[in-house]
């Protein structure tokens, strides 16, 4: 029999149509107009903030093999797609996809990670079930799990149903904090797709086109592949679940089927890299959907975008409140070429205590500063910054914060900037909220040994929840000071005046983000692994291109080469392996 990792291992297939979700559903703006368009949006999670400027959008994969209601999906789709049904004892609630997008102020460009689904990270917002450091993919499990055993008792009269969607609301909560406390930037907006969801989505397209080269076989960074390896991943131990995607391309361009679209995303077995060489299959979905988007007449033909609106109501969640409409005319300039994606780097390899079995180790700290420092520009020499004003809402709250990214202009520049006080005049508490167990103590010295006024290091109220993210308020006059303060822990961090603290005085309370006083306060340099590590965050569209996809690229055959001009310049797709 299967283990669980194999069978999960199945389910990280929706980077392609996740992205493209999104653009589909404002693409049809025109025809369905703003009411119905905005309707799409029931999710209570990051309902709040502007639905335009730069953000951080998260965009989950689920691995369910249920609706959002608990029901398991019919074993007809399961059959045809090789998936399983939750009846069978396949899949389970795991984020198995986790792509973090930054959309930069303009619209027009945008930078994502793909976050590895066995990092090994400290969980948040889960309720204390799996209160222990976990794969990441897992904390939508555990949170669900969690929410519908106290709506049991909370709800007594609450239907299956209900319980079941009130799960995934607390799920798709608990993978927001984590990602924030790995990435330590803040997410203002979600996007969550589930399989049947690509499925359904990819039959609105009547399938779609890709360009396949044949593997010509030899070793790879990953090891060792056979020669057309890739063009099959046959499934072993029934036609409704377990290993293997049911995958058979061919060389060359072709029409692939609803069903074989979601296998060609799902296989990671037979690809060169695995996992990694599975993203760029992903990416070429993407450029397909965008460019068909535009030329293939789904915007012209009112059954298809019928079709894929009932699709996306009915699969897709999103935060009620996002304005899709505005959304979606401030992107429609984002093209292929102007998304930049890659994947976050693992350290090595472990097998995990408590059940959680083998893993993927992360350098956090090192995650951190790839991602602020991708998030903080647009990825690419040449293209217009954003202004500092957009660099600054980051994190999407409003009001008065200050932020401690940014330097924006005020709307009245006559009016004198505040100016910091003396360290020693301005006191600093530190509340405990997340952060290892005597991080408090330690940064409110390292903060002392900046001149600071030490006041008292210690924990919130019994009962409060973990917050994923160190925040920083402050009394009158302590603002600048303040935001020098935010600034140890990275970009993003929320600073808010607080009417409830005495003049000069600054509380820093720690999430779970944190989990040591931060190199810069104490005045470490960065570690020798971020200078590994920083050409992660140096990905670009030309990370599409044949040569790179292959691990080991060899010289393109003639064919080869009429394959990738016809397919570039047919349907808008790279060929990949």
């Amino acid at each position: 029999m299967l283990g669980v990792k194999a069978l999960a291992g199945k389910a990280l297939y929706g980077l392609a149509c996740i992205v493209a979700a999104v653009v589909l559903v404002v693409s049809g703006v025109a025809y369905y107009g703003k009411k119905a368009v905005n309707s799409l949006g029931t999710s209570p999670n990051l309902s709040g903030g502007p639905s335009t400027g730069p953000m951080n959008i998260l965009i989950i994969g689920l691995e369910s093999r249920t609706y959002w209601d608990g029901t398991s999906v019919d074993h007809h789709i399961a059959t045809i797609t090789h998936i399983g049904t939750a009846a069978d004892g396949n899949g389970g609630n795991a984020a198995n996809t986790l792509i973090l997008l930054h959309i930069f102020a303009d619209g027009r460009k945008a930078v994502g990670f793909s976050i590895p689904r066995d990092a090994y990270v400290p969980m948040a917002g889960t309720m204390g079930f799996g209160a222990s450091p976990s794969k990441i993919d897992n904390a939508y499990g555990y949170a669900m799990a969690q929410q519908i055993t106290n709506d049991l008792t909370a709800h007594p009269s609450w239907s299956s149903a209900q319980r079941n969607l009130d799960g995934n609301y607390a799920g798709q909560n608990a993978e927001i904090q984590t990602v924030q406390a790995l990435t330590g930037v803040t997410i203002n907006k979600f996007v969550e797709l589930n399989l049947v969801g690509y499925y359904n989505m990819a039959k609105v397209f009547g399938g779609i086109e890709a360009c396949v080269f044949p593997w010509p076989g030899g070793n790879t960074p990953s090891g060792y592949l056979a020669k057309d390896a890739n063009l099959s991943d046959p499934v072993v131990g029934g036609t409704t679940g377990g290993y293997g995607s049911g995958s058979e391309v061919v060389p060359g361009i072709q029409h692939l089927p609803p069903e074989q679209a979601l296998a060609f995303v799902r296989n990671r077995h037979t690809v060169p890299g695995g996992d990694t060489g599975r993203t760029y299959r992903q990416q070429a979905v993407i450029d397909y959907v965008l460019n068909n988007l535009k030329t293939g007449g789904v915007l012209s033909d009112i059954s298809k975008l019928n079709s894929l609106l009932s699709s996306a109501k009915e699969y897709v969640q999103l935060p009620r409140n996002w304005d899709l409409v505005q959304f979606g005319g401030e992107i429609s300039g984002l093209t292929p070429s102007k998304i930049a994606l890659t994947t976050l780097p693992t350290t090595g390899s472990e097998t995990a205590p408590n059940g959680v079995g083998a893993v993927s180790t992360v350098d956090i700290p090192a995650i951190r500063r790839i991602v602020q420092r991708a998030f903080s520009a647009p990825p690419e020499a040449g293209i217009t910054k954003p202004s500092s004003s957009a660099k600054g809402s980051t994190s999407g709250t409003s009001g008065n914060s200050v932020r401690s990214d940014t330097s924006s202009a005020t709307k009245a520049p006559a009016k004198p900037a505040p100016t910091a006080l003396p360290a020693a005049k301005v006191t600093v508490d530190v509340i405990n909220n997340g952060a290892p167990a005597g991080t408090a103590r330690n940064v409110l010295t390292a903060l002392a040994a900046r001149g600071y006024t030490a006041g008292t290091a210690g924990n919130p109220p019994a009962g409060t929840p973990a917050q994923s993210l160190t925040t920083v308020s402050y009394g009158a006059g302590a603002a600048v000071n303040a935001a020098a303060i935010a600034k140890y822990f990275g970009p993003g961090i929320t600073v808010t005046a607080s009417s409830s603290l005495t003049a000069d005085h600054v509380v820093v309370t720690l999430g779970v983000a944190t989990q040591a006083v931060p190199a810069s306060l104490v005045g470490r340099a960065p570690t020798s692994q971020s200078s590994g590590s920083g050409s992660a965050s140096s990905g670009s569209a030309s990370s599409r291109s044949a040569s790179s996809t292959s691990g080991a690229a060899h010289a393109l055959t003639p064919q080869e080469k009429q394959w990738a001009a016809e397919a570039k310049a047919k349907y808008g797709i790279p060929c990949v392996y």
